[in-house]
């Protein structure tokens, strides 16, 4: 299936927002996968990707990973890291040869090394014929305690990363809820209601229903028909690939899905359009591309904002010189101009209009008027200006 221009264009053009680093200073459409440590978020990963992401203890998430994957006859993949040219350089995309693996274990390595939890962001980009167009991040798993060995930092580390993305308003909470864990004790439920009272961009995805017990299951169906915790966006659910189906292929985990789904009645009550690892990803992309069109104006209005900010820091610097040597002449005015105001300062003279006494105190020293700085601005040819 291949996606219309538009659907394209538009994750495009947040990704290449993101590319240049904007999503520093600015808030950016997304969405967000949280959940407690063990709770299922790497099969949740695997299953929209299609890609093998490590799960065992000493490599699952210790940062921010942010897939984006796009629709193209090439197939590609690339990572990235923000200041780490050798890291970047490394990975840029040549084709399929580079492992999922091997490219977190780098990162591992680059952003774990002297702190177990960084709050840098690796990136990565994979194109291919039969993937649909979506960016997912996710991020490491809520843990209430450490083990020896480990700094107790980390528990409030991983809340503060996290936070920073359920805090947004332009972000989609994926919140990976477990189905034999009560809703009741699910922390990231807690902590996004917090900031989305209404839950409005809250959609839990219930991952491991095949581990309850079989009367267990009608409670769990009706909390994926909305009824017993209302969420505007509902709720979503997979079955998990187990650690012995680790080298089962994606298909063959989604075939071992759908008999599951059909392994009772009770699991037609509940849409194909919100089960299974098919209908989730189709789901989640469409939720993605209407969240962003309903975003974009105020996003543009956000970087025209910026950008007008930028212009005026930049008229405030003064009109730029033509060329070194003029430039050269601006800074020796402002040399001499510097040198006249301090020697009429040790002179008593006071006559100048960028020289006054503080108001407040006739035996105060006297001051150059804050208005008057500018006179002591050398400009360079492209207009900027450093105090003397």
């Amino acid at each position: 299936m291949f996606y219309n221009t538009e659907y394209q264009d538009i994750i495009d053009k947040i990704n290449k927002i993101r590319s240049y680093g904007l999503s520093k200073m600015l808030t950016i459409p997304q969405i967000a996968i949280l959940g407690d440590q063990s709770s299922g978020k790497s099969s949740v990963l695997e299953a929209i990707t299609k890609l093998s992401f490590p799960r065992d203890i000493e490599t699952c998430t210790k940062f921010a990973t942010q897939v984006s994957m796009r629709q193209s006859t090439q197939v590609e993949i690339s990572a990235r890291i923000d200041d780490e040219p050798e890291f970047n350089k490394r990975y840029q995309a040549q084709g399929t040869e580079w492992d999922i693996h091997a490219i977190i274990s780098d990162a591992n390595e680059i952003l774990c090394s002297s702190v177990e939890i960084s709050e840098k962001v690796l990136e990565i980009t994979i194109s291919g014929p039969t993937l649909s167009p979506l960016t997912i991040i996710d991020l490491p798993g809520f843990i209430n305690t450490t083990v020896d060995g480990q700094d107790k930092s980390i528990v409030q580390t991983i809340r503060t990363i996290n936070t920073k993305y359920i805090k947004d308003n332009r972000t989609i909470i994926l919140a990976v809820v477990p189905a034999n864990v009560d809703l009741n004790n699910i922390f990231v439920l807690g902590e996004a209601e917090r900031y989305d009272p209404d839950n409005e961009r809250t959609i839990p995805i219930v991952t491991k229903p095949d581990t309850i017990e079989s009367d267990l299951l009608p409670n769990l169906i009706q909390t994926l028909l909305n009824k017993r915790k209302y969420m505007k966006l509902g709720y979503l659910v997979m079955r998990n690939s187990s650690y012995k189906d680790i080298k089962t292929s994606w298909d063959d985990s989604r075939q071992r899905e759908e008999e599951f789904f059909g392994s009772s009645p009770l699991w037609k009550q509940v849409p194909d359009t919100r089960k299974g690892r098919v209908a989730v990803k189709k789901f989640l992309g469409d939720l993605l591309y209407n969240h962003i069109k309903k975003e974009l104006p105020s996003l543009k209005k956000d970087i025209f904002d910026m950008i007008g900010e930028c212009e005026k820091e930049i008229g405030d610097m003064g009109p730029p010189v033509s060329n070194t040597v003029m430039a050269k002449i601006k800074y020796m005015e402002c040399i001499m101009k510097l040198r006249i105001s301090l020697t009429a300062l040790l002179d008593g003279n006071y006559s100048f209009a960028y020289i006054s006494r503080h108001k407040s105190d006739d035996d105060a020293p006297c001051v150059i008027d804050e208005d008057s700085q500018d006179d002591f601005a050398p400009q360079s040819p492209q207009g900027n200006s450093r105090f003397i």
